[in-house]
């Protein structure tokens, strides 16, 4: 078995003219203007592909996300890995690694926390055969 390694940001700035702050979690993701939410997707999978292997994967048996925070505060691992996935997952559709991100292609997908890091960060862990 093999395994594919990238660390994602789940941090960015967004916007034209006044650049704001974006925390990718769905508690926030949630409450934006559907407007809004396309450019923060568009932008997210656009940030991906820097971090895509540069090989397609045909047989994933398992996507491990791990999140990684900057200190102690009490935080939803499935709220900010989730939209992680789903960016990252149609990046890789996107940029021709997948298929689909249907269970028939992708089996097995985990979240967990890594624990305290410098910058707050999720990293991803393809494994395949």
């Amino acid at each position: 078995m093999a395994e594919f390694v990238t660390y994602l940001p789940c941090i960015s700035m967004v916007g034209k003219r006044k650049k704001k702050k974006i925390s990718l979690s769905w508690n926030y993701y949630c409450n934006y203007h559907k407007n809004y939410k396309g450019k923060i997707k568009e932008h997210f999978m656009e940030l991906y592909e820097d971090f895509m292997p540069d090989f397609p994967i045909n047989n994933i048996t398992q996507i491990t996300y791990t999140l990684y925070t900057v200190d102690h505060r009490q935080c939803d691992v499935a709220n900010v890995c989730g939209l992680v996935d789903k960016f990252f997952c149609d990046s890789m559709i996107k940029c021709g690694i997948i298929k689909d991100d249907s269970f028939k292609y992708i089996p097995k997908i985990l979240y967990e926390y890594g624990g305290i890091a410098k910058e707050r960060a999720v990293k991803v862990t393809i494994s395949y055969t």
